[in-house]
């Protein structure tokens, strides 16, 4: 188990982080319901670095009623905790925070440099959304 550097936290990129963690450190998120965004340790896909800034959004092992998008399982690299795993987005829910926050609350992620957990190709990264929703984490 070895946190994140910040040259490890890239498009596709899947990391076990504490939401709760990014929260204190004053994340943004956008969610239909802010008390429904996650609040317990969360697979999160890095979706797009703007800055010095990540957008993540969670991952979750379950549909919630069709309002999920899932994620193709050939897509996925990394431990088999992750890749045997059904894994879901949930379109409504985008995080922000900064690369340096996210290095800070992925203590509790198992993987090790070399051989962390992914989704897509490098050089051909496919989101599993074309949702911009996120988009609205960063004010014009």
């Amino acid at each position: 188990m070895a946190q994140f550097n910040p040259s490890e936290v890239v498009v596709g990129a899947v990391i076990l982080l504490d939401p709760e963690e990014l929260r204190a450190k004053g994340a943004a998120w956008t969610t239909a319901d802010k008390g429904r965004a996650v609040t317990e340790d969360h697979f999160f896909l890095i979706i797009d670095i703007v800055g010095s800034e990540a957008v993540l959004t969670p991952l979750y092992s379950g549909d919630s009623a069709g309002t999920r998008t899932a994620l193709d399982q050939s897509q996925k690299k990394g431990s088999a905790a992750w890749c045997n795993s059904p894994s879901y987005q949930d379109q409504r829910q985008y995080w922000r925070a900064p690369v340096e926050d996210v290095c800070e609350a992925s203590h509790k992620d198992m993987t090790v440099a070399g051989s962390r957990n992914s989704y897509g190709t490098a050089g051909s990264f496919v989101a599993p959304t074309t949702s911009n929703k996120w988009r609205s984490l960063y004010p014009k």
